[in-house]
């Protein structure tokens, strides 16, 4: 059995009691989190929380202080496919009447990617608070909670509808986009229609379907191959300056930053150079067809 040993006075663990996590993806319900987030596409955003009730009395006991002034709650999510840490605060001392306070944290879509770790702790922030216990030190730390973000399913809206009598009838799959601004937002720029007359549909459409690696990494590629071609063609969309970070420009950004180690503007000059080149970069990196025999 190990612990850590702090240079100065902890919380007791019989001074807090830790509340149960809650996410959110876009605009849909709040739902306990579990260690695997359903539904999860690259357009949604995913909003966290936590709680934590305290004693007080305890708490000031615990550390030797009079009050908890300069005491949070805080909630930090680490993403290490995408190497992005993110964190917020509340204060201890806006508990309701129970000692209960809730933190919460909101991550933009395409920030993360396959799994996240968080963390809750209660933090002392201000260095003036108390000379015996430095800001920033961490005063109590629960266990860390992984979550995966990315399933077997599809990682984009999706509908179903046939194909039948359209040019395209043939095909498995089609992405539609809509948007006439790169600062527009992500989550209505685009879904995937999938042809429910193709024999692929049933696979694509499970909310768990175990497809092949080879088939989700061809999806994945035509999203990115069908963006960087739209706006390729499109001289009048002009990179924002101050882009939302749930905009079209920043969740692609950050994800050819993820995938391709390319910002969007570099990719966009490729594919702009050479689409060839451009979609050999896409379906290189993700390492198009591997698993095609499993």
């Amino acid at each position: 059995m190990s612990f850590e040993v702090m240079p100065h006075r902890v919380i007791r663990s019989g001074s807090l009691n830790w509340g149960a996590w809650t996410s959110q993806l876009g605009q849909g319900e709040v739902i306990p989190l579990e260690s695997a987030m359903d539904g999860w596409d690259y357009s949604a955003s995913i909003q966290l929380a936590t709680s934590l009730r305290y004693d007080r009395a305890g708490v000031c006991r615990d550390l030797a202080v009079a009050d908890v002034t300069a005491l949070a709650l805080q909630l930090t999510v680490d993403c290490a496919a995408t190497r992005g840490q993110w964190s917020a605060q509340t204060w201890l001392a806006a508990a309701d009447g129970e000692g209960r306070v809730t933190v919460s944290l909101h991550l933009p879509p395409g920030s993360v990617a396959d799994r996240i770790s968080l963390v809750r702790s209660v933090v002392a922030c201000n260095e003036h608070w108390e000379p015996a216990i430095p800001a920033g030190s961490w005063l109590a730390r629960d266990v860390a909670k992984r979550v995966r973000v990315e399933g077997d399913g599809g990682r984009f809206p999706i509908e179903a509808m046939s194909f039948s009598g359209r040019r395209y009838e043939g095909a498995p799959w089609r992405f539609d986009l809509d948007y006439t601004d790169l600062d527009d937002p992500m989550v209505a720029a685009f879904v995937l229609y999938v042809n429910t007359d193709h024999e692929a549909s049933a696979t694509l459409l499970a909310q768990k379907a175990k497809t092949t690696p080879a088939l989700r990494v061809m999806v994945e590629s035509d999203y990115f191959e069908t963006f960087l071609d739209d706006i390729a063609r499109r001289p009048e969309l002009d990179p924002p300056t101050n882009p939302d970070p749930e905009s079209v420009w920043a969740v692609l950004d950050g994800q050819c930053q993820l995938r391709f180690k390319r910002d969007l503007g570099s990719m966009l000059a490729i594919w702009r150079e050479s689409p060839i080149e451009g979609r050999s970069i896409v379906r290189g990196k993700l390492k198009y067809l591997t698993g095609l025999s499993s």
